[in-house]
């Protein structure tokens, strides 16, 4: 299962392209490995861009699906909701990190 993470980070990292000529920067990628084979695998990464863009879709061949997270309070409860579309701001990093709010 620890080469799977790693696979889905290294799609991850082979996923986002470059549009026009702008630069998308990919750093701090990692994965956290699972136990099970019916757990889903688990990857984190921080996005930089030259200019304004958005991330749309994420696929990879170790995965039938990817999915992007956030993490929202509810009643003092942290929850993760489906996002659709990540905004990456131009020039501002966006870090998807474990417990971390992505739209705050």
């Amino acid at each position: 299962m620890k080469r799977t993470a790693i696979a889905l980070v290294m799609t991850l990292l082979s996923a986002l392209p470059v549009s026009a000529g702008n630069l998308v920067e990919i750093s701090d990628a990692w994965a956290r490995a699972t136990i099970l084979t019916s757990r889903p695998g688990v990857a984190y990464l921080t996005i930089t861009s030259a200019a304004t863009d958005r991330l749309l879709e994420i696929t990879t061949a170790v995965a039938d699906h990817v999915m992007i997270h956030d993490v929202v309070t509810v009643d003092d409860v942290r929850r993760m909701r489906h996002v659709m579309a990540l905004d990456v701001p131009a020039n501002r990093p966006v870090t998807l990190a474990p417990g971390q709010c992505i739209s705050c």
